[in-house]
């Protein structure tokens, strides 16, 4: 339904959606537009990670949106595609992985920490008639610095 990046940078992996102008505001989606999430990987010539933690303030409500595959499944598909990733680019696994992992995990608490202003507001791409019919508006006005 729509695509983001993740880029890496200060030693850790950043949420960059440039269709809305954001950078570090995983929560939008979640928080600003509405949407019930349930499966977000990251992945690219060099892994395949299941990130979705990183998007959701309670992941138990996010695991029972997956209806396609089994936890135990989805993971293993999750780690046989990265190695495969991999082992097609010749690189080991990165030595920031660990604490990549040990933050997913982390964050797959309930949490109760604020969301920012700009992850309360709604989507800015698409007219506002599209944006208002798929409940994407969110619940304030973006702020437009010039």
């Amino acid at each position: 339904d729509h695509v983001w990046t993740e880029v890496w940078f200060d030693g850790r992996w950043h949420h960059c959606d440039p269709c809305e102008a954001c950078l570090d505001a995983p929560q939008m989606y979640e928080s600003g537009w509405g949407k019930k999430l349930s499966y977000i990987v990251a992945f690219s010539p060099h892994e395949v990670v299941d990130v979705s933690a990183r998007y959701t303030r309670n992941w138990p409500e996010l695991l029972n949106r997956r209806k396609a595959l089994g936890e135990t499944e989805f993971a293993e598909i999750i780690s046989t595609q990265d190695v495969l990733a991999r082992s097609k680019s010749g690189l080991e696994l990165p030595t920031w992985r660990k604490e990549e992992e040990n933050e997913l995990f982390s964050l797959r608490a309930v949490r109760n920490e604020p969301v920012s202003q700009t992850e309360l507001c709604g989507r800015t791409s698409g007219s506002h008639e599209w944006r208002r019919e798929r409940g994407e508006c969110g619940l304030c006005h973006p702020v437009f610095q010039e």
